[in-house]
């Protein structure tokens, strides 16, 4: 159920108070293509940051964009390179209803094998003008680095990080179940939300002003995770984790400042420094630096098979954490166990009062590792920063490992 609860909107002038009436859709100007045009005209009636943080400064750069599974209604960007793909709905229609979650899912997976000279072409096709996407950025008043932002589009497009919205009239509940489904950092990286347009007149029967209400919708509780993954045959399958599972998925990146700021007050400066210097050097030991909700996971990335690979993360309570997706990949793709046992156990051997231990879904059908620290608690990262160099070699270890493994695989 919904925890969403609005009032009507009133207009007070001169100490008269006036009531606004909702504007049913289907009016003329009341489409999808009239959603559209409002949204690429005013950007500001999206949220963006209040959605997630890191897409902040997107602006509309396109409609009807073409990605390979259907037309994007508003394709957005930011000069992070961060895309946002916007699909307009009249909900009265009950196969609006059933279809917009999938089908913005085929929309993130047919960007997601796109380059960035596809994404440049079907942004110029889409306008009709002459120039792509930095073109288009620059009409928004927006200068980018064009090296830089090359590099995020294509490194974002192959990766599937895009934010995508459902923007309508009224949001059902099948909808929001979907999307409560769907939300969190899936395999594909997007992130899924859902946006009332409201929309208020003084007299519904006259031609008055407007007052457009965006409403995000959002429920009070926490959301599992879901796993999207791309077969090769374009098949799109979901799957979540256990249903009792220690680790659950919350709505929102926390910011890098956010962070910082937040473990510092729970660790001793010496463990900030240290989680600040891993930040500086993940690339050194091939991994990139992926924010989540409570903190920054190190992840491997298999670029040739498109796969990633989450060897832990820094909780901002001062845990180093979500190592068992390791055990879970490596036994997805039938890699050798070695691979994630061997640097289990090195974690229990470097971290006092550490264990390995077994879990087991209640269903029977999920089995799954973790490294606990005492009374099933995740290691404390003090104990990491102790046995930096050590920890190190471990994490190298991995990788080589895991490029190994996957090469046989190639071959």
């Amino acid at each position: 159920m919904s925890e969403r609860q609005y009032a009507t909107p009133v207009l007070i002038q001169d100490s008269k108070v006036v009531t606004l009436h909702r504007a049913a859709f289907g009016d003329d100007f009341h489409d999808e293509d009239w959603i559209q045009e409002l949204l690429f005209s005013h950007p500001e009636l999206i949220p963006f940051e209040e959605l997630e943080p890191a897409f902040k400064g997107s602006v509309p750069v396109a409609r009807e964009v073409e990605s390979g599974a259907g037309p994007v209604d508003v394709l957005c960007v930011n000069a992070e390179g961060l895309l946002t793909v916007v699909e307009t709905k009249l909900w009265r229609n009950p196969q609006s209803r059933r279809e917009v979650v999938s089908q913005l899912i085929d929309y993130a997976a047919g960007l997601s094998t796109m380059g960035y000279e596809d994404l440049d072409s079907a942004i110029a096709d889409a306008t009709g003008l002459s120039g792509g996407l930095i073109e288009r950025m620059k009409a928004r008043g927006l200068e980018v680095n064009p090296k830089h932002f090359h590099d995020a589009i294509s490194q974002n497009l192959r990766r599937g990080k895009f934010l995508l919205l459902a923007i309508g009239d009224g949001i059902q509940e099948g909808v929001e179940a979907m999307a409560d489904f769907l939300q969190g950092q899936p395999q594909l990286g997007f992130t899924l939300r859902l946006i009332e347009m409201a929309i208020f007149r003084l007299d519904p029967s006259k031609n008055d002003p407007i007052f457009v209400q965006p409403r995000i919708v959002a429920r009070t509780r926490e959301v599992v995770r879901a796993v999207i993954e791309l077969k090769g045959d374009n098949r799109i399958e979901v799957s979540t984790p256990p249903e009792d599972s220690p680790r659950t998925a919350k709505r929102f990146t926390i910011t890098e400042d956010e962070f910082y700021r937040k473990l510092q007050e729970n660790v001793d400066p010496a463990e900030v420094a240290f989680v600040k210097r891993v930040h500086e050097e993940a690339p050194s030991h091939h991994l990139a630096v992926e924010w989540m909700q409570s903190g920054p996971l190190l992840k491997y990335f298999d670029n040739d098979k498109d796969v990633f690979f989450t060897l832990g993360g820094f909780d901002f309570e001062g845990y180093w954490t979500q190592v068992f997706w390791l055990s879970r990949r490596c036994r997805l793709l039938k890699l050798p166990d070695s691979i994630w046992t061997d640097y289990f156990d090195t974690l229990v051997r470097l971290i006092p009062g550490a264990s390995r231990n077994h879990y087991r879904s209640k269903s029977g059908k999920n089995e799954w590792e973790e490294v606990i620290y005492s009374d099933d608690a995740e290691p404390p990262l003090k104990a990491i920063s102790q046995k930096q160099s050590e920890w190190w070699s471990a994490i190298d270890k991995v990788v080589l490992g895991i490029q190994r493994a996957m090469a046989k695989r190639l071959d």
